[in-house]
């Protein structure tokens, strides 16, 4: 209780949310929060399921404690109620309860269950470690793309930067609009070599190049985070809803100060990522 109450409570920014979203699954990161939501709300069910409070109205009661939170919400800075988090909450606490009450067959099985559960646990082992590598595999589309240098947007603080040239292989890109042999050239991993006057130190990730399709969604971002240089493509798990690591490369900005001139290049080789800044240069860098 005590975790969820300080996880969902606790003001996140200053603006409040107008009203309560009605949708289940809402935004770019949809499944990314309904996962969040589930876990969260699992162990709950299963602490409930240990006090002897099991079925219906055992989670029963955390619908109602969720319904409840979200609620609060509506007068709490930064967070954001939804009917999704209710929805997936209740199934957090329900999926505890059953985890629990299969809990003592998983522990404690007999000799033939126990060859079936290690085989099952290798297969969903192996499973999982070939998703995770499919889904955080670039997705770039092959629509039209466009450049922006530095720019404002609303869900990034503004990093105050100059780009002053900027090449993708042999390709010198120029703000809006890309060449169609743009797109291929990035897919592939090209290096992409950015010149520029830095900027006043920022608080969080803020952009110095963004790649966007014609829909306007961010595919490929380079910019820094604090001291460090932040690669963020978009990856098969981004198109599905889901979150994704950063490529970084650490402290590349902690000797940097507002007007010196920096040089970023980054470069795919098969799997691989290499990024450097000035003289400062890291390969083998990846999920």
């Amino acid at each position: 209780m005590a975790c969820i109450l300080g996880a969902t409570l606790a003001p996140v920014g200053t603006e409040l949310q107008p009203d309560f979203v009605s949708c289940i699954l809402c935004g770019g990161r949809d499944w990314a929060d309904a996962v969040a939501n589930l876990l969260l709300y699992a162990p709950l069910g299963a602490a409930l399921v240990w006090n002897g409070r099991i079925g219906f109205r055992a989670v029963g009661y955390a619908f109602l404690l969720s319904a409840c939170i979200e609620l609060t919400q509506t007068i709490i800075p930064g967070r954001d109620p939804s009917l999704g988090d209710v929805t997936f909450n209740t199934l957090g606490a329900a999926s505890g309860q059953i985890a629990a009450l299969l809990a003592r067959r998983w522990l404690v099985p007999g000799p033939l269950s126990a060859a079936r559960l290690s085989l099952a646990a290798a297969a969903l082992g192996t499973g999982m470690l070939a998703l995770t590598g499919a889904l955080l595999a670039p997705s770039i589309p092959p629509t039209a793309l466009s450049i922006w240098y530095a720019p404002a947007l609303p869900e990034m603080p503004w990093y105050h930067a100059r780009v002053l040239d900027t090449r993708l292989g042999g390709l010198a890109l120029h703000p809006g609009l890309l060449p169609a042999q743009a797109g291929p050239l990035l897919r592939t991993g090209e290096p992409l070599r950015v010149t520029a006057t830095a900027g006043p130190p920022v608080p969080a990730l803020a952009p110095l190049i963004v790649f966007e399709d014609d829909g306007a969604n961010q595919v490929y971002l380079v910019g820094p985070d604090r001291n460090d240089l932040v690669l963020r493509y978009q990856t098969r798990a981004a198109t599905c809803g889901l979150d994704q690591p950063d490529i970084r490369l650490r402290d590349a900005f902690a000797a940097i100060t507002a007007g010196d001139t920096v040089r970023l290049g980054i470069q795919r080789r098969a799997v691989e990522w290499c990024l450097s800044l000035n003289r400062l240069e890291r390969c083998g860098l990846g999920f």
